[in-house]
């Protein structure tokens, strides 16, 4: 019976390690057209969060500015892996009116880059962008 406390304890102190991290983000108010509506930062951030390895990112304006230029013209990612070696992620679907189901299947696309290339990584940025057939959304780890 001891042993099934212990398990339940943990469960609730490792489950809300997500959402207490997503407390923790920036506003980015200043960025103006660059700017990710705050409920898509943090579903976003949600689900990257919820990866072992990325528990201890923190979230960069700068950096969803710069996935945002990577969704609108991949050129800058160029320009960034080559000076900064590190990972862009983006990810295009159709069109839906459900952004969580978006989100969790970009961030699901992403699984081989979170679970072994970003143990070094402290900060991250992400943006989405919808066209008029399709939607995208790109994270930046740096």
């Amino acid at each position: 019976m001891v042993a099934l406390y212990r398990y339940i304890l943990v469960f609730i102190f490792i489950a809300p390690a997500a959402q207490a991290s997503t407390q923790l983000l920036p506003k980015c108010k200043d960025l103006g057209k660059y700017t990710l509506k705050p409920r898509l930062r943090e579903t976003l951030a949600i689900h990257v969060l919820q990866h072992p390895n990325t528990l201890l990112l923190g979230y960069d304006c700068d950096l969803e500015v710069l996935a945002y230029l990577f969704i609108d013209s991949p050129s800058p990612y160029d320009i960034y892996k080559h000076y900064f070696g590190n990972p862009i992620k983006g990810f295009c679907r159709n069109r839906t009116s459900d952004i969580l189901t978006f989100a969790r299947a970009a961030v699901d696309s992403w699984k081989e880059i979170l679970q072994n290339k970003i143990h070094k990584k402290k900060l991250f940025g992400c943006n989405y962008k919808k066209y008029s057939r399709t939607q995208k959304t790109a994270c930046v780890f740096f």
